[in-house]
């Protein structure tokens, strides 16, 4: 019962008694005071690293390719020849990734066009416009602007994303 308050099962036993079948080690102490578990499922006392760990520090490198416009794979490839005109390449000039082979990048693009859609609603909600003309306007110039601007920033986010959901 006290070793159950404390985190620990009843099946614990030193280093010593290891050679017990089904035993698992667990977290690293003094030689011949290491604490093991007779469990064979999961026990709620050791340490489980984390899957995740490994998985959000790539996922953070391949999002950061894609913010700077490189290659999701070796990040060195460029993926737009000029980014001004929007002209991209099919595949990444020095690994040979193909950036998008379904043509799936363009679904991510609709989406986050609705988005900033939805953005420039609340900035018409938020501030009310004095003079209506004037703001209609400017609100279609800062919107197309914006979809210009970010288009590219855009499609290399969808293609790291498309990368990240497809890599063996």
């Amino acid at each position: 019962m006290i070793t159950q308050a404390l985190g620990f099962c009843d099946c614990h036993v030193t280093a010593r008694d290891a050679a017990l079948p089904g035993a698992r080690s667990g977290p690293a102490g003094k030689t011949g005071s290491e604490v093991v578990c007779l469990h064979e499922a999961n026990c709620p006392a050791l340490p489980v690293a984390d899957p995740r760990d490994r998985v959000s520090a790539h996922a953070r490198q391949i999002f950061w390719r894609g913010l700077r416009m490189k290659c999701p794979r070796c990040g060195v490839g460029p993926i737009f020849r000029r980014w001004w005109t929007y002209t991209e390449y099919a595949r990444c000039p020095s690994c040979g990734l193909q950036y998008d082979p379904a043509g799936e990048s363009l679904a991510f693009m609709y989406l986050s066009t609705a988005f900033l859609t939805g953005v420039m609603f609340i900035v018409l909600i938020a501030a009310p416009p004095q003079n209506l003309s004037t703001y209609r306007v400017g609100l279609v110039v800062g919107a197309l602007a914006l979809y210009g601007i970010t288009m590219p920033s855009r499609k290399a986010i969808a293609i790291a994303l498309n990368y990240f959901n497809h890599r063996s």
